[in-house]
């Protein structure tokens, strides 16, 4: 394995996204096999300045409020999950839908809900795990001298959802197949060396695999005149050389974006990041005439945005960050609240509202 320290050679440089204020991820009790790691920091989500605008909405209060029984959602320090083969799971999904052909939400929800799926909810204040169950008429169960309790998914479909207390701040959860295989294997390390690319930040989405390698072999090349030609370079580097990829978001008043690539070999990355330096100057070089074409709510804080891009790396690792500004995500959510009656008001309606009066 290549070591993930040194400087990419011609690249503006920056250290992965690593917040000092944040607990590290503590990976412990997810599968041996994992290919997917997610991880959501709720209580620093939402005591954000983005996130308080959300606890202000009423209809995002009582979809919390129902969605964590017993629970305020503030007390949950972080939600830890992990999936093996999703690979495996994810690609025939994909393949369907490029022909046309809507997955079966109940049949994927089966697949995701396996054995090799677990979560641990970190919470900041004890919980009465048998009471909360008592409340909620879940069945108690044991494996070995071990109690957990099982009740039916809120998802249609999906299998019923076990939960085990580690402690009285911890709890493990996931189908009753998953908790069980998790129980038996044991809490493992708190740490996953196919995991170490992965930044701590508020969101993390990080997926691992030697399958990437092969997928991003079919990656295609920009065509010449397209607008991601000035990104073949960076494509080049990374055609059939990703091991790893992962999507890390901050939020503060402004949410600031991380995605990052390991690669095969350090030359790769170093190439890649060359490349993709290129594009960032591109754009930011761009930036005042796309904010010009745009719509005049959304010019500034595209700019704002295209002006915040910055590519890096280090060792086997390229990375691209950028600030989102909390008057673009306003606009863009102005937007959808603005397109959604134009939808509604066609012929027959639109699939997610209701038929048009």
């Amino acid at each position: 394995r290549h070591t993930r320290y040194g400087t990419v050679t011609g690249v503006q440089t920056c250290a992965l996204p690593i917040s000092s204020s944040l607990e590290p991820i503590n990976m412990s009790w997810m599968p041996e096999s994992m290919e997917l790691l997610v991880v959501l920091r709720p209580a620093d989500i939402l005591n954000s300045g983005l996130g308080k605008g959300l606890l202000a909405d009423p209809t995002a209060q009582a979809a919390l409020a129902a969605s964590l029984p017993g629970m305020q959602v503030t007390d949950i320090e972080s939600v830890t999950m992990g999936f093996s083969s999703i690979v495996a799971t994810m690609v025939p999904l994909i393949t369907q839908s490029a022909s046309g052909a809507a997955p079966d939400p109940t049949k994927l929800a089966q697949q995701l809900a396996g054995p090799g799926t677990v979560a641990v909810v970190r919470l900041s204040k004890d919980v009465d795990l048998a009471a909360l169950a008592a409340a909620m008429q879940a069945a108690t169960k044991t494996q070995g001298s071990t109690t957990y309790y099982t009740m039916k998914s809120p998802q249609e479909g999906a299998p019923e959802t076990a939960i085990h207390a580690i402690d009285g701040k911890t709890l493990l959860t996931g189908s009753e197949a998953g908790v069980q295989a998790a129980l038996k294997a044991g809490a493992g390390e708190t740490t996953r060396d196919m995991f170490s690319f992965v930044g701590n930040n508020h969101v993390v989405l990080g997926f691992s695999s030697p399958a990437l390698v092969g997928l991003s072999a079919g990656i295609p090349e920009p065509s010449e005149g397209s607008p991601g030609f000035a990104l073949s370079p960076f494509v080049t580097a990374v055609k059939g050389k990703i091991l790893g990829a992962s999507i890390g978001m901050n939020f503060s008043n402004d949410l600031d974006l991380t995605i990052s690539l390991q690669l095969t070999e350090e030359d790769a990355a170093k190439q890649a990041g060359a490349g993709l330096n290129q594009g960032v100057a591109l754009a930011k070089q761009m930036g005042p005439l796309l904010a010009g074409g745009a719509p005049p709510e959304l010019g500034p804080g595209l700019q704002g945005l295209l002006s915040s891009l910055a590519a890096g790396g280090r060792g086997d690792n390229v990375t691209l960050t950028a600030k989102l500004p909390a008057s673009l995500l306003d606009a863009l959510k102005n937007q959808a609240m603005n397109f959604a009656p134009q939808i509604q008001g066609l012929p027959g309606g639109a699939p997610g509202f209701p038929p048009a009066p």
